[in-house]
């Protein structure tokens, strides 16, 4: 098997400007965890774990519980054939001791476009085959280029107080960004009893949203963040302490993040509290997330909570290397002819920016379900990285130009 890569850059009008071809060398790990689950026959004991493009650990296979209900992983989907649409729809299937076999659509899930299918960006490390994501993605819109760090996301109403007052509580946000952005730090409305020590800002994925339950991933997506919680001021007007990441990261539309704050050597008579919003609207209400909303854990990320009506006082500050806007992702042509078949994977970018964006790889992303149990319902949309190459010299793509990418997987017998 071999993938023909092709990509074209032209006019607003459609006229060509260039074309390349070349035969994609970099096809990732995620893509043969998909071959290895499609072909494995595993029950809900011992589940599959693959990374996504956010660095979250999650099942990708289907589970059995005690009532012999099957949760479907959702199979492997990069589009569709005529899609003219910019999202992607997971659902998946379960069936019963008795047969039965029915659409699980609760809830029901989507993926923006730049979370599947064919994406570009414009990192140039080089390809490694446990490859997780597109080094820089360039993310859906129309906005140019932000060198210098501004608020992509914020709230600045304040009522009342919470505290980090154990070792093992934190409090924060979960949030699930609208648009994708590079975080490079991050704003809370803070203030000191006594000497609350060192404060830690943890950003994890998260990696469980139902009804009833929450969870965040085991691990920080950057490494912990740290900040001298006794140089705090001890009360009002407190301060606006920004936790500056060591290196930025990218969060991606549609998928929740837990941003959060603890202190080990905190206690009750030294702690750190953070300001927060409690007017009573709604944020929140079961899995359906309209904006940031209140987080909290009380045992150090093992599991999350989250409030429906308050907000904490804060800002979600980074950068962009400019915006596009994705097309659908097109399956097309499938053609069988001895000794060859062959089919295609198409999208197409244009360049609304005001500005000249930089291509310096492609990718393809594959979208897959992460399938629950009968008493957690559900089934979470995630996104695999399924191949990357670096594209050699760099594309310029001008304002009003579009890109056409296309992948053709090919096998020859």
């Amino acid at each position: 098997m071999r993938t023909l890569v092709e990509i074209s850059r032209m006019r607003a009008g459609g006229s060509l400007l260039e074309k390349r071809k070349a035969y994609s060398k970099s096809f990732t790990q995620g893509l043969f965890d998909q071959m290895y689950v499609e072909s494995a026959v595993r029950d809900y004991t011992y589940p599959y774990v693959t990374e996504d493009i956010t660095g979250a650990l999650v099942n990708i296979d289907y589970g059995r519980d005690a009532s012999y209900t099957n949760y479907m992983h959702s199979g492997l989907q990069v589009g569709g054939p005529g899609c003219s649409g910019q999202i992607i729809w997971l659902g998946s299937y379960e069936s019963s001791s008795s047969g039965r076999r029915d659409q699980a659509c609760q809830p029901e899930h989507f993926l923006p476009c730049d979370s599947y299918g064919i994406v570009i960006g414009s990192g140039t490390g080089a390809v490694a085959p446990n490859q997780r994501y597109i080094e820089q993605q360039i993310f859906h819109g129309m906005d140019g280029a932000i060198s210098v760090a501004q608020d992509f996301d914020n709230w600045t109403n304040h009522t009342s107080t919470v505290t980090v007052n154990s070792s093992i509580l934190w409090r924060g946000i979960c949030v699930w960004p609208k648009k994708g952005f590079r975080l490079t730090a991050v704003r809370f409305l803070l203030y000191r009893l006594n000497n609350p020590g060192t404060m830690e800002l943890h950003v994890r994925r998260i990696v469980k949203l139902s009804a009833t339950a929450w969870k965040m991933n085991s691990t920080d997506l950057n490494g912990v963040t740290t900040s001298d919680g006794n140089t705090l001021p001890t009360g009002s007007p407190y301060e606006l302490r920004e936790f500056a990441l060591p290196s930025s990261i990218d969060l991606h539309p549609g998928m929740g993040y837990a941003i959060m704050i603890g202190a080990p050597a905190a206690n009750g008579s030294n702690y750190v509290g953070m300001r927060y919003d409690s007017t009573a609207y709604t944020v929140a209400t079961s899995w359906q997330v309209e904006r940031a909303c209140y987080g909290s854990s009380a045992d150090s990320g093992a599991t999350l909570s989250y409030s429906a009506t308050n907000l904490m006082y804060y800002a979600l500050r980074g950068t962009s290397l400019g915006e596009v806007q994705y097309g659908g992702c097109d399956i097309y042509g499938l053609t069988v002819a001895n000794p060859n078949a062959s089919f295609s994977i198409g999208r197409l970018f244009r360049n609304l920016s005001g500005s000249t964006l930089t291509i310096n790889e492609i990718g393809l992303y594959g979208a897959v379900g992460q399938a629950y149990y009968a008493s957690e319902g559900g089934i979470l949309p995630y996104a695999v990285c399924l191949a990357r190459d670096l594209v050699s010299p760099a594309i310029s793509l001008g304002n009003t130009e579009m890109l056409l990418v296309t992948y053709t997987p090919q096998i020859t017998v």
